[in-house]
């Protein structure tokens, strides 16, 4: 096609020229804007990371000084990232202590923790085996930021994983039971001090049932507000026999009364977590009726390799410890058993 110029006067056709030339400029201005930000993001991951080695295998957060933020934005792996994205990483703690100043270092919350699934989707710390996370402010929103990240399968090497003293309630545990079948090596799951109700533990029971997280080893679900629907359900998961590498089963301080721990005792007698040495369900509701039904299944011959059971600070009477303690005795257990 000719472009043809007869016609057009002199001041018309500098106009037009000059127009074009200043458009260059600018393109050419916007272009070296580009290439100085990308060279400034470059330096600031470069000193982000300045003092991890590449083949770092154990990092613990708090010692670093920067951000999660920045943490996240340095290891991500994208086109213009110039850093090595800890591929040997192993264990990342980025636990808050309570003892800790509060100058040292700040929870990292659901911003943050959006920011370290992006890095994790990216395809960045791929073969963490130890995530500890406890004391943060994370909530639902940042569980479901978490869910998506597990999706993305880079964290399926995932062994233990710590959330407790956090802020996740129903919706969270939902998002996380949800995914919970991309995480099959998982071993240790922390959830302790969180606002989990029945409906969460529901979801949970759910994922169990359907054969999620069958490797399984500690379970914690301490100081959370389940109560008998969420022992209901989680006895029935047992029961299917989907726990059954089950070592320690953690349910000490929520609001489980008779209801759920007879559905409980049910589900053990079937069989179900033969390999439990240790059951915590101190500081609940359970009476007589719930005790009674506990050590029937005991002198049955149910969790055979229990070591310890803690039923303190419960709602049995004298009669339901004594019928307790005299079921562990039949059995020869070595173990203590409420007020003890």
């Amino acid at each position: 096609m000719a472009l043809s110029l007869a016609g057009l006067d002199f001041e018309l056709l500098v106009y037009i020229f000059g127009v074009c030339h200043v458009a260059a400029l600018a393109s050419l201005a916007r272009t070296s804007k580009l290439i100085k930000n990308a060279s400034d993001r470059r330096r600031r991951k470069l000193a982000a990371l300045k003092n991890i080695p590449c083949n770092v295998k154990k990092l613990e957060f708090l010692n670093l000084g920067i951000d999660i933020v920045t943490f996240a934005d340095a290891v991500k792996q994208t086109y213009d990232n110039p850093v090595c994205p800890l591929p040997s990483l192993k264990q990342l703690d980025i636990n808050v202590w309570l003892q800790a100043p509060a100058s040292a270092f700040a929870p990292i919350g659901n911003a943050g923790f959006v920011a370290l699934a992006s890095a994790w989707i990216s395809g960045s710390l791929g073969n963490l085996v130890q995530l500890r996370l406890r004391n943060n402010q994370i909530g639902d929103a940042g569980m479901a930021a978490f869910a998506d990240a597990i999706t993305s399968r880079s964290l399926a090497k995932l062994q233990e994983l710590e959330f407790a003293e956090n802020k996740i309630g129903d919706a969270g545990m939902a998002e996380l039971s949800r995914v919970s079948g991309s995480l099959p090596n998982l071993e240790e799951l922390s959830l302790g001090y969180n606002k989990i109700g029945d409906a969460g533990m529901s979801a949970f029971a759910g994922a169990i049932a359907r054969g999620s997280l069958g490797n399984l080893r500690h379970l914690e679900f301490g100081y959370n507000q389940i109560g008998d629907a969420g022992m209901t359900e989680l006895s029935r998961a047992i029961a299917s026999g989907s726990m059954a590498n089950l070592q320690m089963l953690n349910l000490w301080n929520n609001q489980i009364g008779d209801a759920g721990m007879i559905e409980f005792s049910r589900a053990i007698a079937s069989g179900s977590l033969g390999m439990l040495d240790y059951l915590y369900l101190w500081m609940n509701k359970i009476g007589d009726a719930g005790v009674s039904a506990l050590a029937g299944a005991i002198a049955s011959g149910s969790l055979e390799s229990i070591q310890f059971i803690d039923l303190d600070d419960n709602q049995a009477s004298e009669t339901g410890k004594k019928q307790m303690r005299d079921a562990a005795r039949a059995r020869g257990l070595d173990v203590q058993l409420i007020d003890d």
